[in-house]
């Protein structure tokens, strides 16, 4: 069935393809589902559309990809609103950065970004300007979710999990140091010197905090 589809781009269009018609209904949730997985979903429609086969696909399949069709073009919309709202923010704070991979690419590399599923926005931020761009995500509600080498994730609206062995060992406050060192080392460490004291008994196991210990 995959190979069937991945047919449907090739020119001139193979005989192969005429497998889509003796499909069935199982076969084609299953279809519906590698094509979700695989970002093909809103291209296979477009190429039937191209070819002007739609009438090869089920109704129920048709309506079901065009439905993905406007949910992905106002989702798309929405985020190339945020990417220029952001960048705007960005300019009048004299920020420097760059705009990486995505709708950025559009027209050359992403001639139709409708089509293209997109889940987050990507910035080159200069060294000197990340924490005045970190200022401005979070005015905009965005929270640092994680930091992955010279990478920090950003997101809005999503409260970060917190893995359930961490609280049974009451490790919160280093969870909270990791997410935010900049904000939080000098009122954990140098503003508090008895926070080293509590660090070594509770990992050498002399003393047990409750996990909503505060000092």
């Amino acid at each position: 069935m995959h190979e069937t589809v991945l047919l449907t781009f090739c020119d001139p269009l193979p005989k192969q393809c005429s497998r889509l018609l003796n499909l069935s209904k199982k076969e084609w949730r299953k279809l519906l589902d590698w094509l979700d997985i695989s970002g093909l979903a809103l291209y296979f429609l477009d190429r039937m559309r191209e070819l002007q086969l739609c009438n090869m696909l089920p109704p129920g399949v048709l309506t079901r990809l065009k439905q993905n069709l406007r949910d992905n073009v106002e989702r798309t919309r929405g985020m190339i609103a945020e990417s220029v709202a952001l960048q705007q923010e960005f300019q009048k704070a004299c920020l420097s950065y760059a705009t990486l991979k995505g709708f950025s690419l559009c027209p050359s590399s992403v001639p139709k970004p409708e089509l293209r599923h997109q889940f987050d926005l990507d910035f080159l931020i200069a060294e000197k300007n990340v924490f005045e761009a970190r200022g401005i995500l979070e005015r905009r509600g965005y929270r640092l979710y994680a930091i992955s080498g010279r990478s920090w994730e950003f997101k809005i609206n999503e409260k970060l999990v917190i893995s359930e062995w961490i609280k049974r060992a009451g490790l919160q406050w280093l969870h909270r140091l990791i997410q935010d060192p900049r904000h939080l080392w000098r009122r954990y460490l140098r503003n508090n010197p008895a926070f080293l004291g509590h660090i070594a008994c509770q990992v050498s196991g002399l003393r047990q905090y409750p996990r909503s210990w505060k000092r």
